[in-house]
């Protein structure tokens, strides 16, 4: 690969993580404040936080847009592909939110992970940050997969344990066989 292609793939890639991150942050947001019910209370605490860290993460990613020498895209610049974490017509679906959060981490991770491999010995700083992003995803879907874990054991939510107890490969599959 050229180093003109190369730069290009790891701006496009960096964009389109951009994008991901601030389509997230909109979503969650949007979850976080139309969620209803005495369940939802810890949720909407959590898609809040995680709004934020969305939003955090993509001005990190705007920035190594910029040094890479990069034009940061606007709203209208960027295509929104998640139609699994757009709110629930029912308000008090929590477990649907969750299972879009838990899909949108998979694909960031796998993005990341990809990155990870584009940039690797060619852009250590971008591989640098796309694997900081990329623990910080799998660390937020295994925290999510053990809520939603709770939820189905009918835990309250003050008694959700360790989220370590859920592999990810688990609930991967589940999630892929509407098992969740």
């Amino acid at each position: 690969m050229e180093a003109t292609q190369l730069h290009t793939d790891i701006l496009d890639g960096l964009k389109l993580a951009y994008g991901m991150k601030a389509e997230s942050a909109i979503n969650l947001m949007a979850a976080s404040v139309n969620l209803d019910g005495l369940r939802a209370s810890t949720l909407r605490e959590m898609l809040k936080s995680e709004s934020e860290i969305e939003l955090h993460q993509s001005s990190k990613l705007a920035s190594r847009i910029k040094v890479l020498g990069g034009s940061v895209p606007g709203s209208m610049q960027m295509e929104h592909k998640q139609r699994y974490l757009q709110p629930s017509p029912d308000s008090a679906d929590i477990v649907s939110i969750i299972r879009g959060v838990i899909r949108a981490k998979e694909a960031a991770i796998i993005h990341y992970r990809r990155m990870v491999d584009l940039t690797d010995g060619s852009d250590l700083a971008t591989a640098a940050l796309m694997t900081e992003l990329l623990a910080t995803e799998e660390e937020r879907r295994r925290e999510y997969a053990g809520f939603l874990l709770a939820l189905q054991h009918d835990i309250p939510p003050n008694e959700v344990p360790n989220a370590d107890i859920v592999m990810p490969q688990t609930v991967s599959h589940s999630i892929s066989n509407n098992k969740l």
